[in-house]
């Protein structure tokens, strides 16, 4: 039982996380674009550059 408890874990929580950080993901990305776009506007390339 344990070694198949352990086998559907695994994969159920990795698609749990990629949901919530996909859901998380763009709404942080896109508030963290266009304020440090509209911040760094001489540095657009370090912002995209460390978000990706």
């Amino acid at each position: 039982m344990s070694g198949q408890a352990a086998g559907p874990a695994p994969p159920l929580a990795s698609r749990r996380h990629h949901s919530l950080n996909a859901k998380r993901a763009p709404s942080v990305v896109k508030k963290a674009v266009p304020t440090e776009n509209g911040t760094n506007g001489t540095k657009p390339t370090s912002p995209p550059h460390q978000l990706s």
